[in-house]
């Protein structure tokens, strides 16, 4: 699933992908490598565990490892957003969400405050 939307007054056309709608809205858990900075573990609905360097934008899943989609992925992303590092697409609600990715997203909001 692709669609794309104009973003505000600026008219930059933004593709929105299944990556992007799963990144946002399925129950990922972050977790930040604190000795090694910029490197995450990140938890899927089924449990498994995922290593993401954004680094070198490496991540251990096989979507990543043998598709390399241009922008990452879900991983990836999803580490991204609740970085406030991507912008997460106009057509993604907020009740769509994953309620950790919102929380996340307040603090990125309230420590630029």
């Amino acid at each position: 699933m692709s669609a794309t939307t104009s973003g505000g007054d600026t008219n930059t056309i933004v593709a929105v992908t299944e990556r992007d709608i799963r990144a946002a809205c399925e129950y990922l858990f972050v977790h930040s490598l604190r000795d090694t900075p910029g490197c995450y573990h990140v938890y899927g609905e089924s449990g498994a565990q995922y290593f993401v360097d954004l680094r070198s934008g490496m991540c251990t899943c096989e979507d990543a490892q043998y598709r390399c989609p241009d922008g990452g992925c879900k991983h990836r992303r999803r580490v991204e957003f609740e970085l406030g590092e991507r912008e997460i697409p106009g057509c993604i609600k907020e009740h769509d969400m994953d309620p950790r990715l919102v929380d996340a997203l307040d603090s990125v909001v309230g420590e630029d405050a």
